[in-house]
């Protein structure tokens, strides 16, 4: 956590076209700021990756499109109320809320929607961790996450940080990245014959997808990134190629959360470093494997229309 004091309105509109690229056109995208000028002191990346975590899970939730709200406001909590959202300090808090009216949950499912790799998509759609990091960066930041949901009632995620009365700071940190590394791996695979594009990051990964004009067979991503990891971006652009073949790879397999055993099953993981050699076999074992048949009933024509 690289923690400073930034307006919430200021970080929701700088990724708000990147979250109307990560739902997409049958999906309405509504933002209202009602804490203007309100501020926290958290990590600016985490909280905005987590706000895309929760605008992705809304978009999950409504298969054909429809809407999705967010919301932010200020809230006095007294004690009642602080204890009641686990167990947080009375005073004066930002209330961040992302609302879908989609299919809903039960409370049994609910119940359990925090916890890392619990999921409700069918094996290989989803690695169940996108809440989990939602529900640690709200813990670390010292604020709270809930939801409130009922079958066919749609659902409401609430993410609650701690107000902050001082001045925003400018963020001069630079984002660390290994630029060489990136350039060697894809000139290897430029010298196998494949077309490859290239990202610094996940944020970036999503920018380059959305400009791309044809198709994508395969992602070869790191996993822990600044701004965005890799199982963040490659299932928002898995919402674009449902078969897309992804390969993961990293130094810290601890560190991020991963265990091998609990990857989709449509994913391959690899633990750097890679000698080229077998980086190139896997790559190629991953594109000849057959795709799954599709399960995705086809959307109904006219049912959503935001144009």
């Amino acid at each position: 956590m690289e923690n400073r004091v930034f307006r919430v309105e200021d970080s929701i509109s700088e990724i708000k076209d990147l979250l109307r690229k990560s739902t997409g056109e049958r999906y309405k995208l509504d933002v209202k700021n009602f804490a203007e000028g309100a501020c926290v002191e958290t990590d600016a990346s985490e909280f905005q990756q987590a706000l895309i975590n929760l605008v992705v899970n809304a978009r999950d939730a409504m298969p054909k499109g429809g809407l999705i709200e967010i919301t932010s406001r200020i809230v006095e909590l007294d004690e009642a109320a602080a204890k009641a959202r686990a167990n947080l300090s009375p005073g004066r808090f930002i209330e961040v809320s992302v609302r879908d009216n989609g299919e809903g949950m039960t409370e049994k499912t609910a119940a359990h929607i925090f916890e890392p790799f619990f999921t409700t998509k069918e094996p290989g759609k989803g690695t169940g961790l996108g809440l989990a990091m939602v529900y640690g960066f709200a813990q670390s930041s010292k604020g709270s996450v809930e939801v409130d949901s009922a079958p066919n009632k749609g659902a409401n995620f609430k993410i609650y940080l701690p107000a902050v009365d001082r001045i925003p700071q400018i963020n001069i940190a630079e984002i660390e990245h290994d630029p060489a590394l990136l350039e060697i791996v894809r000139e290897i695979l430029d010298t196998l014959g494949y077309d490859i594009l290239t990202a610094c990051d996940g944020f970036d990964a999503l920018e380059v997808e959305a400009d791309h004009a044809g198709t994508i067979d395969l992602i070869l991503s790191d996993v822990v990134m600044p701004n965005m990891d890799g199982f963040e971006a490659a299932d928002i652009i898995r919402g674009d190629y449902p078969d897309i073949k992804i390969v993961f790879m990293s130094d810290y397999p601890n560190r991020a959360g991963i265990s091998t055993d609990k990857l989709p099953d449509n994913c391959q993981f690899l633990q750097k470093p890679v000698k080229p050699e077998y980086l190139a076999r896997i790559l190629r074992q991953e594109l000849d494997k057959p795709s799954p048949p599709s399960l995705d009933l086809p959307a109904e024509e006219g049912t959503y229309d935001h144009a």
